[in-house]
């Protein structure tokens, strides 16, 4: 059998899979988390197509329906990557990083502020 030319990796133990996993799962909570104010510019953008698609005025009074519909894919396209960096980070909390801890903390935190602020403004 001619090998030359190529290169022969050992095969990785059990302990290097779940660092490596661990590793990749941290970052990617990192890097989701740092792409939502690129995700709240698309979902203020997004939050008004409906008006557009209506032919509303912005702010003018609506029925509840389409209040429901504006708020919904606003927020939903806003929190998505706040979603995946929750889901990540617990993957890599799972996979016993204690530094996880940190973007989850954020994630729950602004998931949470905002959360707070929608109910008070439809209430308010």
């Amino acid at each position: 059998m001619n090998t030359h030319g190529t290169l022969q990796t050992p095969p990785r133990t059990p302990d290097e899979d779940r660092e490596a996993a661990r590793a990749s799962a941290l970052f990617a909570s990192w890097m989701l988390l740092l792409l939502l104010p690129f995700s709240a510019f698309a979902g203020f953008a997004a939050g008004h197509l409906p008006y557009v698609w209506f032919d509303r005025e912005e702010g003018a009074a609506g029925p509840w329906w389409f209040n429901l519909l504006v708020g919904v894919i606003a927020v939903g396209i806003t929190w998505l990557p706040v979603g995946a960096s929750l889901l990540f980070g617990r993957r890599a909390l799972l996979a016993g990083s204690r530094p996880a801890w940190v973007p989850v903390g954020i994630g729950l935190l602004l998931t949470g502020g905002a959360t707070v602020l929608i109910v008070l403004s439809v209430l308010g």
